[in-house]
């Protein structure tokens, strides 16, 4: 069991439990993500391998960021207290002490780390948001002591701006940026004084939460965002207008960025999160129970949307919901999942009860999964696959049904759904396959963000 010591004027003292053992700790040359839930559970990970670290370190009031407070190339934890005024750094991506503790800014700043002035070293800097001003500073604070003044001090864009920083051209000093939730669009100051930005793009949705870091080790930052509505990073390798380059789903919480060194390898037998969007996070209506039929998984069947168009994500799936409880005079969504072009997993209809069909099949005992797009002309992305192999390792683990009774949607009515380039990957058996694969090497586990 975890237990957390209580904080007054002593160090932070923390006890957990790894995920996995610690990996080397040496810089890799690109960034990994971390997200931080309200428990203080860290989890760190690398966004091309996959490999993971978990630890616990803080409370949950806390603010957390990320940064190499020690200069050995390794982005390590930090914590601020708006409570007390206090700023908590680690030296290690485990559970521990705090290693440095000072009194840091006023309780309506925003915490930054970075290395303002290139010297290899991350400090702590501010963002006042009632002035929308940077205050930068290139030293720690004194342990117990304060942070003291500011080395530079000057205004950039308006109230109610985001704000972070990151090397956006490359000369090994971090500056600011802005996200502006009203417009989506990003500001980049390549320079530690006022002025217009340098760069300017839109990126992603109003209640995204912009961070960055170096993705691709090509040294230079660029922005993530985090949605807490999917609990999904997307990362760009470039800073200008796009879809992202990666996709990560990770779970609930703050993203911190950071060379966080080699992570681990999860190791054998370990289960995979799955993590699914609940119906209130993408604005479902309320199904109608009182006109459902309740029945008993024993298949899982496997359909597409049939269309595809420009708009995706939850209004869409609004709009199919209101098709089919208005137009179809259906009690909910028709399906019991729902993956959508990025691989994000969302809640349907309730298992419990049988879904529904505009095709003479009955639906009594399948688990229906949509997936969205039209297979016959496109093929699934690849984090659509890999979601659709876990969403199924899951039913097949949480339902006790066999794999094999894995099955497209035109193997009980005359339909093309689910498209030929997804119905292939069902007729050759590489999709049980996979399922059975995930099954064995530890199973899958739904977490919801």
């Amino acid at each position: 069991m975890t237990r957390r010591a209580l904080i007054g004027s002593v160090p932070l003292i923390l006890v957990g439990v790894l995920l996995a053992e610690p990996a080397t700790a040496e810089p890799v040359g690109r960034d990994s993500i971390g997200i931080v839930d309200q428990s203080g559970r860290w989890t760190l990970t690398d966004p091309v391998t996959r490999s993971r670290l978990a630890f616990t370190f803080g409370d949950p009031a806390d603010e957390p960021f990320a940064g190499d407070w020690d200069c050995d190339g390794i982005a390590t934890p930090g914590l601020y207290r708006r409570s007390t005024g206090q700023a908590f750094l680690r030296n290690e991506n485990t559970t521990g002490v705090a290693d440095i503790t000072f009194v840091f800014g006023n309780p309506g700043d925003v915490p930054l780390a970075g290395d303002f002035d290139g010297d290899g070293c991350d400090s702590l800097s501010i963002y006042r948001p009632a002035e929308a001003s940077f205050h930068i500073t290139n030293a720690l604070g004194g342990d117990g002591d304060g942070l003291g003044p500011a080395q530079l001090h000057y205004e950039f864009g308006d109230p109610g701006d985001v704000p972070f920083v990151g090397d956006w051209d490359g000369d090994g000093i971090d500056t600011v940026a802005l996200r502006r939730p009203s417009n989506g669009f990003v500001y980049m100051r390549n320079s530690h004084r006022s002025g217009n930005a340098d760069l300017s793009y839109f990126y992603g949705d109003s209640g995204d939460i912009p961070f960055a870091g170096d993705w691709d080790g090509d040294g230079m930052d660029t922005v993530g965002l985090y949605r807490p509505v999917t609990a999904t990073s997307y990362l760009r390798n470039t800073n200008s207008t796009g879809v992202a380059d990666q996709i990560l789903r990770q779970g609930g919480g703050v993203p911190v960025a950071g060379d966080f060194g080699m992570l681990p390898d999860l190791p054998s037998g370990t289960a995979q999160t799955l993590y699914m969007v609940p119906r209130e996070g993408w604005g479902a209506r309320p199904a109608e129970t009182w006109r459902m039929t309740p029945h008993t998984i024993t298949r899982l069947t496997v359909h597409h949307a049939g269309t595809q168009q420009s708009t995706t994500g939850p209004p869409r799936y609004r709009s199919w919901q209101s098709w089919h409880m208005d137009g179809q005079d259906w009690p909910d969504l028709a399906y019991h999942v729902i993956i959508g072009v990025d691989g994000t997993v969302y809640e349907g209809r309730d298992p419990a009860h049988k879904g529904d069909t505009g095709t003479a099949y009955d639906t009594t005992g399948h688990f229906l999964v949509v997936v969205e797009g039209d297979f016959e002309v496109d093929h699934p992305t690849p984090a659509q696959l890999d979601s659709l192999e876990a969403v199924l390792a899951w039913a097949t683990e949480h339902y006790g049904v066999s794999p094999g009774t894995i099955s497209g949607h035109r193997d009980y009515a005359a339909t093309l759904c689910p498209g030929r380039h997804l119905e292939d990957r069902i007729t050759s058996g590489e999709l049980e396959a996979a399922v059975a694969a995930l099954i064995a090497d530890g199973g899958v586990e739904l977490e919801w963000p």
